[in-house]
């Protein structure tokens, strides 16, 4: 048995294994991190509803490690790159996967505008 301890939600102290890549050192906590990545994500999402773009555009990955960069960037150096190859071969990631990928949780519904498909005459 040993000492445990309970945190008040986002209290929880970022441990210093987390912290590789974080660009802002004063962060300490879960909930720190949390507010300044909301930040970042908003103005990504600003940006992506102040332009349309094409399928063609958007599923490729150069716009998604665009569009990660825009949403961790200010927060993550790795933010928009793509992860190294593992040193061990059992593990392969996939070579559209960023670096490292947020919970689900934290990724808001990004409704991106596509253009129409012609009609066909």
């Amino acid at each position: 048995m040993g000492l445990e301890l309970d945190y008040i939600d986002g209290q929880t102290p970022i441990d210093e294994d987390e912290k590789e890549g974080l660009l802002i050192e004063t962060i300490a906590t879960k909930g720190e991190l949390d507010e300044f990545e909301q930040q970042n994500i908003e103005e990504a999402i600003q940006w992506v509803f102040g332009r349309k773009f094409k399928a063609k555009e958007v599923f490729t990955g150069t716009f998604i490690c665009n569009i990660h960069k825009r949403m961790f960037g200010d927060v993550w150096a790795w933010a928009g790159e793509f992860m190294s190859p593992p040193p061990s071969p059992q593990a392969t990631p996939s070579p559209t996967s960023p670096r490292h990928a947020p919970p689900p949780a934290m990724l808001p519904a990004l409704h991106l505008q596509t253009a129409a498909p012609d009609p066909v005459a």
